[in-house]
C-alpha cells in the first residue's frame, strides 16, 4: 500500500467527525467541506486502521458526527446514507504536536524610556509565560482549512512571540470557520533560547541564568502559597503573574515545551530538565541523534519537525562545481540525507515521537512524509507519530 494514498481521515475523538480525501479533497456529507457531519452514514467494505499496525476490513457507522460501530458483521441502519469504501482506507484524524495554524505574531511591547537594560520589564525581555496563544488565534484563518484538508483534526498551538518565554500553548479541535473547540486552554509553557535585543538576557548564558532564577523564585513562591493556603494566619503572598505561570510546571501538571534549533540547544534544554526535574517536550526537533541516551534517561518527549531542507546538491551541480564548491554541496547533500533518515533513527532507538507542523507548508506534508518513509521510517511508526503518540503527549487518550 502506498502511504496514505486515497483514503478517508476520520475524527476518532468525541466530537465533529468528518471525512477528507487526500486525492479529491471532498466531504461526502457536504461538498463544501465546511459543515459538521450530521445524520447517519455507513462506510461499507472498507479498510480501517483502528491503530498503527491494527487493520480490519468491514463497515463503519457514524451517527450525528460520532463513530457508533466498527466491524465486519455490523448491520447497516435503515436511515444511513451508504458510502462505498471498497477502494478506500480509513485512518484516525491526525494530531499536530506543535503547529501555529491561525496564530498571529503578537505586537512587540515598547520599551519604556527609563527602562534599565539590565533589568527590563518581563514583557520587554520576552518573558510572558502567563499569556495564552489563544489571545492571538484566529479560528477563521484559511491556514486551518488547509491543514484540515491534509487530515489534521487536532493541533497544539504554539505562540509566535519572541523571547525566551513567549507564552502558553493550547490544544484545539479544528472546527469550521466560525468555531474551533478548545480541548485544553493551557497545555504547556513554551521556552526558547532566543536572546533579547538590547536588554537582559541578551546572551545564551543570560537566558540559562534567568531561567534558573525564575524557576527557583517560582518554587519559593509556590511553597509560600501552599503554606498560606493551609494557614490563614500567614501574611498573604503577593501575586506575580510570571512566577505563577511556573506553578503547573513545578507541580508536574503541564510540561515545558522547548523549541530547539540545533543539537546544542537540545543539550541545554536537557541539562535544565535534569537540574529541575520538570516534564520536558522537545519540539521542532530536526537533529539530536547523538543525544538519544540523554533523551531516554530524561524521559523527554519528542516532536520531530515535518520540514525538510531543500535538496540543492544535485549530481550535475557536484560535477560542474569547483573543488571548494563540491565540498560545500557534499555537506548540503549529507545534511539533507540525515534529515530524511532522522525519523527512522528515532524509530530504531525505540523512542516514541510525534510530528509537529510548525515551519511546514500544508502542501509539503505528504511529500515530506513519503520521503521519510522511503528513507527507512515504517508506515506504522509514521501513523503512530500522527495519532497515538501525540495523543499521549497531549493527554488526549
Amino acid at each position: 500500500m502506498k502511504l496514505f494514498k486515497r483514503h478517508f481521515v476520520l475524527q476518532f475523538f468525541g466530537a465533529g467527525a468528518f471525512f477528507l480525501s487526500f486525492s479529491a479533497l471532498f466531504a461526502q456529507s457536504d461538498p463544501s467541506g465546511e459543515r459538521r457531519v450530521t445524520g447517519t452514514y455507513a462506510i461499507t467494505n472498507t479498510t480501517i486502521f483502528t491503530s498503527p499496525g491494527s487493520v480490519t476490513r468491514g463497515h463503519l457507522i457514524l451517527r450525528d458526527g460520532l463513530i457508533e460501530r466498527i466491524g465486519k458483521n455490523v448491520s447497516i441502519p435503515k436511515d444511513a446514507i451508504e458510502l462505498q469504501g471498497d477502494s478506500l482506507f480509513v485512518y484516525p484524524g491526525f494530531i499536530d504536536a506543535g503547529g501555529d495554524a491561525g496564530v498571529r505574531k503578537p505586537e512587540t511591547p515598547d520599551k519604556p524610556k527609563d527602562s534599565d537594560p539590565s533589568n527590563p520589564p518581563p514583557a520587554v525581555a520576552g518573558i510572558r509565560p502567563e499569556t495564552s496563544v489563544l489571545d492571538d488565534f484566529d479560528p477563521q484563518s484559511e491556514e486551518i482549512e488547509e491543514w484540515r484538508k491534509q487530515g489534521f483534526t487536532i493541533s497544539q498551538l504554539l505562540p509566535k512571540g519572541d523571547g525566551m518565554l513567549p507564552g502558553k500553548t493550547a490544544v484545539v479541535l479544528f472546527g469550521n470557520k466560525t468555531s474551533s473547540n478548545i480541548l485544553n486552554p493551557s497545555a504547556g509553557m513554551v521556552a526558547k533560547f532566543q536572546r533579547s535585543s538590547g536588554t537582559y538576557p541578551g546572551t545564551i548564558l543570560g537566558i540559562m541564568a534567568k531561567w534558573r532564577d525564575l524557576y527557583q523564585n517560582a518554587e519559593v513562591a509556590a511553597t509560600y502559597k501552599s503554606v498560606f493556603d493551609k494557614n490563614k494566619g500567614v501574611y498573604p503572598p503577593g501575586h506575580d503573574a510570571v512566577l505563577a505561570a511556573f506553578f503547573p510546571v513545578i507541580n508536574n501538571q503541564t510540561p515545558v515545551i522547548f523549541q530547539t534549533g540545533d543539537d546544542l540547544e537540545m543539550l541545554r534544554a536537557l541539562s535544565l530538565q535534569k537540574e529541575k526535574g520538570f516534564r520536558l517536550i522537545l519540539t521542532q526537533v530536526d537533529e539530536g541523534t547523538s543525544y538519544i541516551p540523554r533523551i531516554r534517561e530524561s524521559k523527554a518527549e519528542i516532536a520531530l519537525s515535518l520540514s525538510l531542507p531543500k535538496e540543492t546538491a544535485s549530481e550535475r551541480k557536484l560535477e560542474e562545481a569547483t573543488e571548494e564548491a563540491q565540498e560545500k554541496l557534499e555537506r548540503v547533500k549529507d545534511a539533507y540525507e540525515k534529515a530524511l533518515q532522522l525519523p527512522s533513527v528515532y524509530e530504531a532507538s525505540g523512542i516514541p515521537f510525534a510530528f509537529g507542523t510548525q515551519s511546514t507548508k500544508p502542501e509539503d506534508f505528504l511529500k515530506n512524509l513519503r520521503l521519510m518513509v522511503e528513507n527507512g521510517l515504517s508506515e506504522e511508526a509514521a501513523l503512530a507519530a500522527l495519532t497515538i503518540n501525540p495523543a499521549r503527549m497531549l493527554d488526549l487518550e
